[in-house]
This record gives C-alpha cells, sequence and structure tokens, in this order.
C-alpha cells in the first residue's frame, strides 16, 4: 500500500514539474516581441504622422536641434518620415564611448527620450553599425524612431559581438 502511494505522489510531482517548465507562448526574439508591441501601441494610440504636417515637421527639427545639443553624435543627412516611422543616420564622434550602454545613455539624452515614460528600444547589428528601433507610446501620440548609428568608432565598441541578429542583411561581430 505504501508503495502504491508512494507512486502516486511521485506522478503528481512529475505533472506539477511538466506544468512548471512548460513554454511559455510569448515571443523571444527581441525583435518580433518589438514588432508585436509596437502593433498594439498602433492600433491603441493615435499614430498616423503625415510628412508635410507642421507636427510632423516640428518633430523632425526637434530631433536634429537636440542631437546637434547634446555632442556626441552628428546627423547624416536629414530626418525623414517614411511610413510613419521617424528615420535618421547619426555618426558616432565621441572619442570616449566603448560599450553598449554608453551609446543607450547618449541616445536617450539627445532624443530627450525617457525610458520611464513609455519607452521601449531594441538594437540591431547591421552592416553599417546599429540600427536602434524606439517606440514612445506614453505621450499623447505614439512615435516610432529608427536610428543608425554608424561611423569607424563602431569598431571600438567592445560588447557589440553580444547582439545576434536574425535578419539576412545583418551579421554579428
Amino acid at each position: 500500500m505504501d508503495e502504491r502511494n508512494d507512486h502516486d505522489q511521485v506522478a503528481e510531482l512529475q505533472d506539477e514539474h511538466l506544468i512548471v517548465e512548460s513554454p511559455i507562448s510569448t515571443p523571444t526574439d527581441d525583435m518580433a516581441f518589438f514588432h508585436t508591441l509596437r502593433e498594439v501601441v498602433r492600433t491603441e494610440h493615435l499614430w498616423q504622422w503625415e510628412a508635410g504636417a507642421d507636427d510632423t515637421k516640428s518633430v523632425l527639427k526637434t530631433l536634429s536641434q537636440g542631437i546637434k545639443n547634446a555632442g556626441g553624435f552628428r546627423v547624416v543627412g536629414d530626418a525623414t518620415l517614411e511610413d510613419h516611422v521617424f528615420d535618421l543616420t547619426l555618426w558616432l564622434e565621441d572619442q570616449h564611448v566603448f560599450r553598449l550602454a554608453d551609446i543607450d545613455v547618449m541616445l536617450l539624452d539627445a532624443l530627450s527620450l525617457d525610458l520611464g515614460r513609455g519607452t521601449l528600444f531594441v538594437r540591431e547589428l547591421t552592416r553599417q553599425g546599429l540600427m536602434y528601433h524606439i517606440l514612445v507610446f506614453g505621450e499623447a501620440r505614439a512615435r516610432e524612431l529608427q536610428v543608425n548609428v554608424i561611423g569607424p568608432r563602431m569598431q571600438h565598441i567592445r560588447d557589440l559581438g553580444t547582439l545576434v541578429v536574425s535578419s539576412v542583411d545583418s551579421f554579428s561581430a
């Protein structure tokens, strides 16, 4: 009789163990998670940005001006709006940056973004450098920014190799 109880208890423990270890159906890839969240934000928040609108021009001007005032980066070309996404390319100029976290802080500062107020970003390693996908949805109107960080200084970033990207035109250092 004790043998049967022991067998039942072991079976119960195995069942509980299986329940705990069952995979959760959430995206494991950062980019997949970003795109999923972006779609939720697009449906729940005001999103549309038109290229010729005054508010769009104001955002583009503010972005360029903030980067110029913050230092560390130089805007390459013009900040543009493509398919409701603000797109800009930055040249990394700061000689004292050696870690991804340093670039993150500099970029958030230059763009005047606060992670505590509804901002999400993911990084992607590309052939040119780093691409930041940024979603700001804590304000009255959601914004998506795509920021490319390029330049010869990127070669000195020590922890670039920690980024793993699954896209075809990207690589892992």
